[in-house]
């Protein structure tokens, strides 16, 4: 018997423009727990891509065109874009 905590579940990220650039690709897939959070995503990111973390913290979640927090459960199959904050005044 398998716990939904070793189930691992795959996500799609989509990469605002200066991760895009260091990378060559604006979009992964990540593998991550069933249950993981988008704070859970984006510490997998930052393991096997560190040379877009400082770029990657700055940024806001987005599922569904809705911008989410950090705690929210992902789901199989789902997609997360981390955009830049947009700058007004």
């Amino acid at each position: 018997m398998t716990s939904s905590a070793n189930t691992r579940i795959s996500v799609n990220i989509r990469l605002n423009a200066q991760m895009t650039d260091i990378l060559g690709t604006n979009r992964l897939t990540v593998n991550v727990n069933e249950s993981s959070t988008v704070s859970d995503v984006k510490e997998e990111i930052k393991k096997n891509h560190p040379s877009i973390e400082i770029h990657l913290d700055g940024t806001l979640p987005v599922i569904s065109g809705t911008m989410v927090n950090p705690d929210q459960v992902v789901e199989k199959g789902q997609e997360i874009a981390f955009l830049s904050p947009a700058a007004g005044g």
